[in-house]
């Protein structure tokens, strides 16, 4: 999806208004490169994870947080997120690994269905 910056557009107030929950703004904010907002300019905006998964670290898998966050969420940002849900836990082989959701579900679709009224999109 892309979404053209309106005036007054923040990161913040663009995951508010896309995804139901302002607290992840940095997934479209890395995922297009950390850019300075300015009115008209377009941005990717990613699909946010609505559902958490378990994954099982396989056999010659780069394991990190980092790159677990980058495989699940697009971004790397929020390594910090997976470490505080599997507190104790050093991914290696075999290991289960929780990944929770960024946003839930109903919120996400919530979201979209209004900024689709709102802006005259076809659902």
């Amino acid at each position: 999806m892309r979404y053209v910056v309106q005036d007054g557009d923040t990161y913040q107030r663009i995951a508010a208004k896309l995804y139901g929950a302002w607290e992840i703004y940095m997934l479209i904010k890395e995922y297009n490169l950390f850019r300075a907002l300015s009115p008209g300019m377009i941005l990717e905006i990613p699909t946010p994870r609505t559902a958490e998964v378990t994954h099982i670290v396989g056999a010659g898998q780069k394991p990190g947080f980092h790159d677990l966050s980058r495989s699940y969420y697009q971004v790397e940002h929020f390594a910090e997120l997976l470490k505080s849900a599997n507190p104790n836990v050093i991914p290696r082989e075999g290991v289960r690994v929780r990944i929770p959701a960024l946003v839930p579900e109903a919120t996400y679709r919530a979201a979209q269905r209004l900024y689709k009224d709102l802006m005259g999109i076809a659902a």
